[in-house]
């Protein structure tokens, strides 16, 4: 049986315990992620679900008309035995492509276990079927149960340094970080949600990032933060906001959303995104979530990407293969 439902249909609470008990990295495939796609990037979130009497496959998909194209992420997520999980993923794949639109960077769960490893598996033997291309990214895991400083290190000049000193001198100049539960339900928040957005369009315009919405991005963040399905953090130094970064919070995982920062500012590059990063993963630690997620960073040489790699590598944790799946439009 395949149902197929829209955001207004869908048992939030139902949908999302599922993808906490069946996904190693559930927030991708939760109606609260659906929210924020929906109202940063335009797109129309779908909930599918694909049932045999032993097994169950679900996926959040995306649907943008504006840019014409459908992509999912860590997804889909299976049940049950693995040996209906090739039938799934053929009814998965036919599904998707009935809508004739080119798939963007969809991605499959990490494989770190068994049951991920054969769904990624079987969307590969699939995928060329269906003429979609597959490539490697990878998606990076800080664990909190452990000393997190001890992890975050990087090397210059051949040798090891600890993040910690950073953090300490970006202090010692004068940087505060405060998280929005401070300020939430006070008049300051929509002031510091302006300068959050302020920093978001400085990153879109020196990323050259045209499909979102920074304006819309933030208003959602700032209404999961009040429900508590996110938390903001601000880097500050006197009244200047210098840094921000968004978690969204689900089951034991924090997953990274919307880091940036001002680059005029000359502490811009003096550890000020390390100093917010480090105290968001203490306060995450801190409420006893397992997992810190930085999310996926893909294994392209250019410029960009490779410093995304380089810096999101330095906090430690673990890197898991993922594979993102891609095509052209059918004709």
């Amino acid at each position: 049986m395949l149902i197929v439902q829209s955001h207004s249909e869908v048992n939030a609470v139902e949908w999302n315990a599922f993808m906490v008990h069946h996904s190693s990295t559930p927030y991708p495939q939760t109606t609260i992620h659906a929210e924020y796609v929906q109202q940063c990037y335009g797109a129309l979130p779908l909930y599918l679900t694909i049932q045999s009497e032993r097994a169950e496959l679900r996926c959040l998909i995306f649907i943008n008309k504006k840019r014409g194209t459908v992509t999912w992420y860590c997804g889909p997520v299976i049940k049950g035995t693995s040996v209906v999980i090739s039938i799934f993923v053929d009814k998965f794949l036919r599904w998707i492509t009935q809508f004739g639109l080119p798939i963007r960077n969809a991605s499959c769960i990490e494989m770190a276990g068994l049951p991920a490893i054969l769904t990624s598996n079987e969307m590969l033997n699939h995928a060329s079927q269906y003429n979609i291309t597959s490539s490697l990214a990878t998606l990076i895991k800080i664990r909190l149960d452990c000393n997190i400083w001890e992890q975050a290190i990087y090397r210059t000049g051949g040798k090891k340094r600890k993040i910690k000193n950073i953090v300490l001198k970006s202090a010692r100049d004068g940087v505060v970080v405060s998280s929005s539960s401070e300020f939430l339900f006070q008049e300051e928040s929509v002031l510091y949600m302006e300068k959050y957005k302020t920093l978001i369009e400085l990153g879109f315009q020196r990323n050259a990032i045209t499909q979102q919405d920074a304006s819309s991005a933030c208003k959602i963040l700032l209404s999961q933060d009040k429900r508590g399905d996110s938390k903001t953090f601000f880097a500050f130094k006197g009244k200047d906001v210098l840094a921000c970064l968004n978690f969204a919070i689900i089951g034991s995982e924090a997953y990274l959303r919307k880091l940036v920062y001002d680059d005029r500012s000359y502490l811009s590059n003096s550890g000020v995104t390390y100093h917010v990063m480090m105290t968001a993963a203490e306060w995450a630690q801190s409420q006893k979530l397992k997992t810190l997620n930085l999310t996926s960073v893909r294994l392209s040489k250019d410029e960009k990407t490779r410093h995304m790699r380089q810096y999101k590598t330095r906090f430690g944790g673990t890197i898991f293969p993922i594979y993102e799946f891609s095509s052209v439009k059918n004709d």
